[in-house]
């Protein structure tokens, strides 16, 4: 052999390990990751949805970092050999139709950060998603990745195994803490995860009571699993008995479908369904086609398991332990056929003032908040006045308990010229904020400035339906005129500014719809309606016809091809492709779970076109 062959074979040899090696890294070790990190938020971030100037962030920020550093050390392989060996290649890649909407959707996204008012976070990331500029090019990075580097078996087998080992990892934790073991309440993960922050007896805090894994949000949990369990299902169904795969894939069936019940997750037991139902469909015209169904007793087996998948996933997601799913599924069922949700699953009810009182509805009754002729404050329940039960100062700062009905605690604050009221309605601690003027009693915002209630807030559509999806239709009624501002429905308001972009001053939209005046809303439920925002309309049809090329293709792949393997992981592929897309209707977008989709969108679109064994 020649000594420069013998060399390049090495130098790409070496090149490849490395390149697969962080792919795995990305795909099965990443998302298992935590840490906690005191950041310092951006100053675009401070003094308008944030009052401190840092944050404790345990299930993202090394996530972040993580996939930044093994796309760079990727790029450094690429660049120095990988693009080289390949450069006759380069410009017939670049007229590929996923390859053009990708790059049509990365420069959108950098014109948005660029134009950007919202800098920082545009580049960086808003704090505890880190989902800016720089995260978005290492997506498009792994989706090319995906597409061409993986272009034979062994690569492709790598890239499947790194996914069964990730549902696996991801699982086995989200299981226990569905049976009621919850390894991050243990003294050992506190310690790992603490670091020299770590003192004795502490253990992590986690608002959810549902299955969260390493994922932290439940609903990040749906997501994940309904990207996995189609994929395994398909694989568990379509690969010939000979194969290990399909017998191992059909284990990760159960811990799976464990996962997304435990976490209450609406959108990923729907994107689940309809990725099944779709996944059906297909097979059955593919096996028509094929003549499969030579035999009925073929057809009877095939109809009989696929029933049992989508009635065994269905069924167990509806009557789960503690009905979440059911009651989410009754809400969805009442708006699709024209009931409207009017009922608020909230404590706080309503907020408003009236001449010199501040009023807060809670149930069906009313607490109004005032000040005597001495400065001190006025607390009716249900019009009775309340006597104070403790009166204490600290700083300045003048606090007065007071025992309301259903309140575990309610204290009233005096703290230069500003009312505070503090309540615990025994789940979650609300505050609201008045002033006394001239003119009477006046809202005020996180900002500490007067706030008009009656300020009208822009809105599209879902008018009683605010409440559905768990408020989703409140917080896209009030994101959907965000799209059609001129600007963001070319370039968007840059990546990952969402909750700048949103009107967090809706203090009575919050308090009748979400429940809290001052709550941050911080991504809008529905990734296609986060990419339309941040990065602009036309980057989302780039990135919607990047989809439908590669679902189209795929389709294309499976008829052509004769390797029941191949075509079994095309499917898997698309099974799961689809399930995230739907899910992606009520659920954003997260670097816990975009970078195996972008991955798996790249590997997928690899496995279909021309020349894939290379």
């Amino acid at each position: 052999m020649d000594k420069n062959k013998k060399n390049n074979s090495n130098r790409t040899g070496f090149t490849e390990g490395a390149v697969m090696a962080c792919l795995g890294f990305i795909i099965a070790i990443i998302p298992i990751i935590v840490g906690l990190k005191t950041v310092r938020v951006t100053p675009d971030e401070y003094g308008s949805i944030r009052s401190s100037m840092t944050s404790a962030d345990v299930f993202v920020y090394y996530k972040r970092w993580a996939l930044i550093a093994a796309v760079l050390v990727m790029l450094f392989f690429l660049i120095s050999d990988y693009i080289t060996a390949y450069k006759k290649k380069s410009l017939s890649t670049l007229k590929n139709p996923a390859v053009i909407c990708c790059g049509i959707y990365g420069v959108i996204a950098v014109l948005s950060a660029v134009f950007s008012k919202y800098k920082y976070v545009a580049f960086a990331g808003i704090t505890e998603r880190y989902e800016g500029l720089i995260v978005l090019l290492c997506y498009i990075f792994l989706f090319l990745v995906g597409m061409y580097f993986v272009r034979n078996i062994k690569r492709l087998n790598f890239i499947v195994i790194c996914i069964v080992l990730s549902a696996l990892l991801v699982g086995l934790i989200g299981a226990g803490q569905f049976f009621g073991y919850d390894i991050f309440k243990t003294e050992a993960a506190a310690r790992m995860i603490f670091g020299s922050s770590y003192s004795s007896g502490s253990t992590l805090t986690v608002k959810y009571d549902r299955v969260y894994s390493t994922l932290y949000n439940p609903n990040c949990v749906g997501s994940f699993f309904a990207l996995m369990l189609p994929f395994f299902g398909v694989m568990a169904f379509a690969l010939p008995t000979k194969n290990k795969l399909k017998y191992v894939s059909l284990g990760l069936v159960v811990i799976c479908a464990v996962n997304i019940v435990g976490s209450g997750s609406v959108g990923g037991l729907l994107g689940v369904f309809v990725s099944i139902v779709l996944s059906a469909a297909a097979g059955l015209v593919y096996a028509i086609r094929k003549g499969v169904f030579k035999k009925l007793s073929s057809t009877v087996a095939i109809g009989f398991a696929i029933a049992v998948v989508v009635l065994g996933v269905a069924g167990a997601g509806l009557f789960s332990a503690d009905g979440i799913i059911l009651r989410k599924a009754g809400t969805i069922f009442d708006t699709l056929t024209g009931k409207q949700v009017q009922s608020s699953p909230y404590f706080w009810k309503d907020l408003s003032v009236r001449g010199d009182l501040g009023v807060i509805t809670v149930h069906n009754y009313e607490i109004t908040i005032g000040l005597d002729e001495n400065g001190e404050p006025v607390v009716t329940e249900k019009d009775v006045v309340l006597k104070n039960t403790g009166v204490s100062e600290e700083n300045g700062v003048v606090t007065y308990t007071y025992n309301i009905k259903n309140m575990q605690s309610a204290k009233v604050m005096l703290s230069e010229g500003i009312i505070y009221f503090e309540g615990f309605d025994g789940i979650n601690t609300v505050d609201f904020m008045f002033r006394p003027t001239d003119h009477g009693m006046t809202a005020v915002d996180r900002s500490g400035r007067d706030y008009d209630l009656d300020t009208e807030v822009r809105h599209i559509g879902f008018e009683g339906y605010e409440y559905l999806g768990s408020s989703r239709g409140y917080i896209w009624s009030r994101s959907l005129p965000l799209v059609f501002k001129p600007k963001t429905f070319l370039i968007g308001s840059g990546p990952d500014t969402f909750a700048l972009e949103f009107p967090q001053n809706d203090l009575r939209g919050k308090t009748r719809f979400l429940g809290n005046p001052y709550v941050i809303v911080d991504k809008p439920h529905n990734q296609f309606l986060q990419t339309a925002i941040n990065t602009g309309v036309l980057s989302l049809a780039a990135f919607v016809a990047l989809v439908l090329i590669y679902l189209f293709s795929t389709v294309k792949a499976v008829f052509a091809e004769k390797d029941p393997v191949l075509n079994a992981l095309r499917a898997a592929f698309a099974s799961g492709i689809t399930a995230y897309l739907v899910t992606a209707l009520t659920t954003d977008s997260t670097v816990a779970v975009a970078p195996i989709f972008w991955i798996m969108l790249g590997v997928g679109c690899g496995l279909s076109q021309k020349g894939f064994r290379e």
